[in-house]
């Protein structure tokens, strides 16, 4: 427990010096590039050093909207780390609330929503696909907060909704292993963490879909990716 600890206060010294070291360079350079710069590698070295070890199964090919479950806060700081090099992160305002981190990820061109403001929320989304250059994916956790176990919460529906008006194939993920390798809200204990990349569904076969109905299907299919990525997980540890 004492070798964890350490490497628990390690991992977010080096995650708040990256996003400092990353708040600078959005104000002096593009705030795409600066995240660019620093993501991929924060993420995975990130992983290393708390001692979680991913086992990522699928790519991605193309631009997309990428949609992942959500079990914990240690799926923001993994996923990072398989994302396409070109990626705008969907996420909540209360990542604001997180010193320097917070900042760093809206300073970087993320898309903060607000849940409890539903219109402040599509005009946030309208905004970023305005501003997402071409040939970028867009990456969002549809649940809204973290589902504790392989149960997935309801779809929220701003996924469809930015997949429909940027006409990009939806590609279903599925996250297991955080909660395992978290203890509590915040202490990160190390562990295995899966993940599956599934299979991008075109957004045109979901344009005879109602709202509901589209959503109901994605939600399934990230569920398919969840059962895939616990079965691997499970029969590695």
């Amino acid at each position: 427990m004492l070798v964890q600890s350490g490497r628990y206060v390690a991992g977010w010294a080096f995650t708040l010096a990256s996003a400092a070291t990353l708040l600078v360079r959005a104000h002096v350079d593009d705030p795409r590039r600066a995240w660019l710069a620093v993501r991929t590698r924060w993420a995975q070295t990130l992983m290393k050093i708390v001692d979680v070890h991913l086992d990522v199964q699928g790519t991605f090919d193309g631009p997309c909207v990428i949609v992942c479950n959500h079990q914990s806060m240690l799926d923001v700081l993994a996923i990072p780390a398989v994302l396409p090099a070109s990626c705008v992160i969907v996420g909540k305002k209360e990542l604001l609330k997180i010193p320097v981190l917070g900042r760093s990820f809206f300073a970087s061109g993320g898309i903060m929503i607000d849940r409890k403001d539903p219109e402040g929320a599509k005009r946030a989304m309208e905004k970023g696909l305005a501003e997402m250059p071409p040939g970028w994916s867009l990456m969002i956790f549809p649940e809204g907060t973290r589902s504790r176990d392989m149960k997935l919460l309801p779809f929220k529906k701003g996924f469809l909704y930015m997949a429909r008006a940027a006409r990009l194939p939806i590609v279903p993920v599925g996250i297991d292993g955080c909660n395992d390798a978290m203890i509590g809200n915040w202490f990160i204990r190390g562990g295995n963490v899966s993940v599956t990349i599934g299979e991008p569904i075109a957004i045109e076969s979901l344009d005879a879909l109602s709202v509901d109905d589209a959503t109901q299907f994605v939600r399934d299919a990230v569920g398919e990716q969840v059962i895939k990525s616990h079965q691997r997980r499970v029969g590695c540890s």
